[in-house]
């Protein structure tokens, strides 16, 4: 999503740089990079509240038991070694 968004914005700017007759085409790579290494992170973070967001939903449907014994797993596991 986010990079079909942002691949479009490289296609405006080209145009642009053609309209107004600016034609480094070093820098325009070079943001171009960036821009693409932004959506691909973007990707990945979208990817991340996805999973996210999918297990706060199953713990939710969870019995209220079973909540807890996985709150204490979570706790003797990771949070009392840091």
């Amino acid at each position: 999503m986010y990079k079909e968004k942002l691949l479009s914005q490289i296609k405006i700017l080209e145009n642009l740089q053609e309209k107004i007759g600016i034609y480094d085409v070093s820098e325009t790579i070079q943001l171009s990079g960036e821009i693409l290494r932004l959506a691909n992170k973007l990707d990945e973070l979208e990817e991340e509240y996805t999973a996210t967001a999918n297990l706060d939903k199953s713990f939710e449907e969870l019995s209220e038991d079973k909540q807890e014994k996985v709150r204490r797993f979570i706790e003797e596991r990771f949070i009392k070694r840091n």
